[in-house]
């Protein structure tokens, strides 16, 4: 009996165990697979989609194979894998004092599916996971391993003992691959997780350039520029390229890539920015791929600046006569103005250029209180002034205005070329005759003079005038002489005078600008005449300017030319010479009149013949050649005075023997006409008696 009861507790104690086993192993297999997120937030397996980390759980039981992964933070993406930007994936189990009796992986290509690693790892009878394989999984103790930038620990991981790190080293893998990892108890109980993933690690290159580069000043442009962006990237996420200018993130709307083979099959993408409007900028540029790997960030700062210089000038206006003190002030305006390009000039026409030592700077400004209520002040002046911006935007103006406190002023720039000098051809003669007022024309007379005689008034028709006035209500009177008033050569004055409606009388060699217009008209060539055997007179009716001789068309210069002696101011002296060939005599006056002179003649000294030669009609015979044939010339000379006048005294016998054959013949016919006569009227001889 007592052994029967022996035996059934012996029963009952199997029988509870086995009872208490099979309700645990019905639990184990009840495996839910959940994937959380950074945030906590547990999923479901219809909803596991979005990223994070998986943790694999045996119903409450914390000695059942738990699966944590830590997926990329930026998740999966729309085609279905994850990113691994610096080629780890990270897996957490409970590896410790557990009945984790194994785990397994395989890494496999995922468009050929063919099997590039794998391996496992198993527990020992040290209870000591041994690996086998290929070595890129490693296993490393939750509390040593380090975690790295892109990874922090969980907040309660350091309490967790149990859990074991598992990393995976994929820098080699340089395509899409599928990772299948599994966890199996001592039970058989497994949790497993296959997920694909594309390692890239490179960053993007990022290249900029500009459509203009011609800067001022290192970082100044006066025209607009276009930033340029072309990104050397195969997964390049467009809502990651940012510029950000002064701080304000910009946005780039249009990002297009061009596949290009040369570049290991990247993609080029490429966008713009244009600067277009004046500003200083200071710009940031950075992109991200699909991978969240960073580029360089490209920073610039530059201005842009296409205004140009303002001048502002007040107290005197353009083109304006004053007769009261004047003050002008010059305002320079610009953001960017280059202090050291503000330029003043005070140019006047009789005056000529103003010194301006006491001009007064203040800033940008400054201020021409210069003129004196002095009759020399008064002249046409032209105001020049210049600035330029530090971007190279440079701007000029001019004002031109009279000080005319003394009547009239006078104009005669286009007779600078005449004034006062020789001209030999006659021209129309043009001058300007300025006034605040308008001018009575009725009132204005023009005189010239001529070689200093009396002043001749010209009429109307020997004048014109051209009238102008602008807006504010300044005349100006352009007079043209006609040419033809200058009709003969000699030194020529003129004179103006007029009066305006302020009853000022105005002449143009009195007062404000007294001009002078003279000039001399020579129309004739200089003279050259031989005078004797060695001397020349080179002459003109004015001036002679030049005067050069040649030999042989070369001209003398030097020793050559001081052997020929100036005997008067107009006579020159070649006995010195000892010339043989063509001499010619070049002479120029002040009016630019041309006279040339050549012989061809032979007067050396130990020549005991000379000859002379005319090559034209107007060049003279040399009288040094002539002196060498003197002697013979006077022998030639004698004889040919006899035979002149034995040859006028036969011409003369012949004259007085023709007149006394013609007188008789007149006697002869006197008689025959005086017997027709008598004859004819009967009479005869003795009649006579």
């Amino acid at each position: 009996m007592k052994c029967l009861k022996f035996i059934v507790k012996i029963v009952t104690i199997i029988s509870i165990v086995c009872l208490i086993l099979c309700v645990f192993k019905l639990n184990c297999k009840n495996i839910k697979v959940t994937r959380a997120n950074e945030n906590g937030k547990i999923y479901d397996n219809s909803e596991i989609s979005t990223g994070g980390e998986i943790i694999a759980t045996c119903g409450e039981c914390i000695c059942k194979p738990v699966l944590k992964i830590y997926y990329p933070e930026n998740g999966i993406n729309s085609k279905g894998f994850y990113y691994l930007k610096d080629g780890l994936l990270r897996i957490k189990f409970n590896g410790k004092d557990s009945g984790i009796s194994d785990v397994s992986f395989s890494i496999s290509d995922n468009l050929t599916k063919e099997v590039l690693k794998s391996g496992s790892l198993k527990k020992n009878n040290k209870n000591e996971f041994v690996s086998s394989g290929d070595d890129c999984f490693k296993l490393y103790d939750i509390n040593s391993y380090s975690y790295g930038v892109s990874y922090g620990k969980d907040t309660d991981e350091s309490k967790d003992f149990n859990m074991l790190m598992g990393v995976f080293y994929l820098e080699s893998f340089s395509k899409k691959i599928d990772i299948y990892i599994s966890i199996r108890d001592v039970n058989g109980n497994e949790v497993s997780d296959k997920n694909t993933y594309l390692v890239d690690m490179d960053k993007p290159n990022l290249n900029v350039s500009y459509d203009n580069n011609n800067s001022y000043n290192d970082i100044y442009y006066n025209k607009k520029r276009t930033l340029n962006i072309n990104i050397d990237e195969k997964d390049l996420n467009k809502n990651k390229v940012t510029l950000s200018i002064n701080g304000e993130d910009v946005k780039f709307s249009n990002i297009y890539g061009i596949d290009s083979k040369e570049n290991n099959g990247n993609t080029i993408y490429q966008t713009k920015y244009d600067f277009n409007e004046d500003g200083d900028y200071y710009i940031s540029l950075i992109c991200e791929d699909m991978a969240g790997n960073l580029s360089d960030t490209y920073s610039d700062h530059f201005i842009i600046d296409k205004t140009m210089p303002d001048i502002k000038v007040s107290g005197i206006e353009n083109e304006k006569s004053y007769n009261d003190k004047i003050v002008p002030v010059i305002d320079f305006e610009d953001d960017n103005l280059d202090n050291k390009s503000m330029v003043v000039k005070l140019i006047g026409n009789k005056n000529g250029e103003i010194v301006l030592d006491n001009k007064m700077i203040e800033k940008n400004k400054i201020t021409l209180d210069i003129f004196d209520f002095k009759s020399e002040i008064d002249d046409i002046y032209n105001l020049k002034l210049e600035a330029a911006d530090l971007a190279g935007n440079r701007v000029d103006k001019s004002i031109l205005f009279s000080i005319n406190r003394f009547g009239s002023t006078y104009d005669y720039n286009d007779l600078k070329v005449l004034n006062h000098k020789y001209i030999n051809k006659a021209k129309d003669i043009y001058f300007t005759e300025i006034n605040v007022d308008e001018i009575n024309l009725d009132n204005v007379k023009i005189n010239v003079s001529k070689d200093a005689s009396q002043m001749v008034a010209l009429t109307k028709d020997d004048y014109s005038v051209i009238k102008n006035k602008d807006d504010k209500n300044w005349a100006k009177y352009t007079y043209i002489i006609k040419k033809e008033i200058f009709d003969e050569d000699g030194k020529y004055s003129i004179s103006v005078t007029s009066r305006d409606k302020a009853n000022n009388l105005n002449a143009s060699n009195k007062g404000l600008s007294p001009m002078d217009i003279d000039f001399t008209l020579d129309t004739k060539k200089p003279s050259i005449v031989s005078l004797n055997d060695f001397s020349y007179r080179i002459s003109d009716n004015f001036l002679v300017r030049d005067v050069r001789f040649f030999v042989n068309d070369k001209e003398l210069e030097g020793e050559k030319l001081s052997k020929i002696k100036k005997i008067r101011s107009d006579v020159y002296n070649i006995e010195d010479m000892n010339i043989s060939g063509n001499f010619k005599i070049r002479a120029c006056d002040m009016a630019g009149n041309i006279c040339e002179k050549e012989f061809v003649i032979d007067n050396k000294k130990d020549s005991k013949k000379g000859s002379i030669a005319p090559k034209d009609r107007d060049i003279h015979k040399s009288a040094s050649v002539f002196n060498g044939l003197l002697k013979k010339e006077k022998i030639k000379n004698v004889g040919k005075v006899i035979n002149k006048k034995i040859n006028s005294g036969i011409n003369k016998i012949k004259d007085i023997r023709i007149k006394v054959l013609i007188c008789i013949i007149l006697i002869l016919l006197i008689f025959i006409v005086i017997a027709i006569k008598m004859r004819a009227l009967k009479i005869k001889p003795s009649n006579f008696n």
